[in-house]
């Protein structure tokens, strides 16, 4: 099953170790019904594991009305391993950043952590943002690893 159009990769690797590429990219509007239900686990997940801070239907709602864009992590041949969501949001200062919300799935992380960030990074840059702020919990600057991203609080700005 492909979640999401060829035209739209940001990101194809091959982990180490790794027999195929991984391939990340934002799902665009249009494939939203048909990518969800392969995706909301690894955003339930997250969800779970947000102390109750977001559920999985506020973020139905915020896909639904555009407010953020939902991103695929997934094998070459389309086999979901991973999902996020981000929001383009605005300072008081006029600033523009990229959020990234809520992410699940274990390949999202650790060894894939730079193909992920360059693909963030290359579509914060597409949109004219200036960082990317990413809230997660504690280990999340862990995996991100030293020089990628400075914390502030329970937020990874890179």
């Amino acid at each position: 099953m492909h979640v999401v159009a060829p035209d739209d990769v940001v990101a194809v690797w091959t982990p180490v170790g790794a027999d195929a590429p991984l391939v990340f990219q934002r799902v665009k509007g249009q494939h939203l019904a048909q990518c969800w239900p392969a995706l909301r686990p690894f955003i339930a997940a997250a969800c779970e594991k947000s102390g109750g801070r977001f559920t999985v239907e506020w973020v139905v709602e915020r896909l639904a009305n555009r407010v953020d864009a939902l991103w695929a992590l997934m094998e070459a041949d389309g086999t979901p391993r991973g999902a996020a969501t981000t929001h383009l949001g605005r300072y008081p200062s006029g600033a523009v950043h990229l959020e990234v919300l809520m992410a699940g799935g274990r390949e999202i992380g650790r060894a894939n952590a730079n193909a992920v960030l360059q693909a963030l990074r290359a579509y914060r840059d597409a949109q004219g943002a200036a960082e990317i702020e990413w809230t997660g919990r504690p280990g999340l600057a862990r995996w991100l690893g030293a020089g990628r991203a400075r914390v502030i609080g329970t937020a990874c700005v890179a």
